[in-house]
């Protein structure tokens, strides 16, 4: 009985985390549109999230690894919580006003959501 519920822990863990993910990336192109931005900025918000993953991903697992007091699911939570206050700032956020604070906000919720994969799959550990 108890493998079967960590198993579904592990399930309802995957699909919302991925829902989520695809809620942002799914449609990200739009967004920075409708937000205002032309297609040149759409392409480096766009791909400025994953290249700053690929630096902090590392540094993260690092640290969570090195320390005796937070846990893998301390990491990916904390994670998944700065991507959705990143995501719930920015449905409050008007429409073509502070492009900078917008653009600033789509590359954290992207990283740290990126950032967040390894640690959720690590889970299932």
């Amino acid at each position: 009985m108890r493998k079967a519920n960590k198993n579904a822990q592990y399930a309802a863990l995957q699909g919302s985390f991925w829902a989520g993910y695809a809620a942002l990336w799914g449609y990200i192109g739009v967004l920075l549109l409708a937000f205002g931005f032309d297609d040149r900025a759409v392409g480096i918000i766009t791909a400025s999230a994953p290249l700053l993953c690929v630096a902090i991903s590392p540094s993260l697992g690092s640290f969570v690894d090195r320390s005796r007091r937070i846990q893998t699911w301390h990491g990916a939570l904390f994670l998944v919580a700065l991507g959705c206050a990143a995501a719930l700032v920015l449905r409050l956020f008007p429409h073509g006003k502070l492009l900078p604070l917008a653009a600033f906000l789509f590359i954290a919720a992207g990283t740290v959501l990126a950032s967040a994969c390894p640690f959720v799959d690590s889970l299932a550990m």
